[in-house]
């Protein structure tokens, strides 16, 4: 193996390693978002939306906006969230 060949792979190595070092900084979140309407689909204004998670016992809370539009964000990943 020449000296060239040996730099490459230490180059290649050497990305890898800090390539894998963001991948594993990665983190499994996620974000429910919706609209609240009433029975004739007006929007309403300042809902209170629940976003729990029993596994965790951790809860979050959002308000729909002036055109009914809510955003829960920052979930951790669960088999059951419950909202309400």
């Amino acid at each position: 193996m020449g000296a060239k060949h040996r730099w490459n792979v230490l180059w290649i190595l050497l990305l890898l390693w800090v390539a894998g070092d963001r991948v594993v900084a990665q983190t499994q979140r996620g974000t429910i978002t919706g609209r609240v309407t009433d029975s004739t689909g007006a929007v309403i204004v300042g809902a209170k939306i629940e976003a729990k998670n029993p596994e965790l016992g951790v809860s979050l809370e959002a308000a729909s906006n002036e055109e009914g539009l809510y955003s829960v964000t920052y979930l951790n990943k669960c088999d059951g969230i419950q909202t309400l």
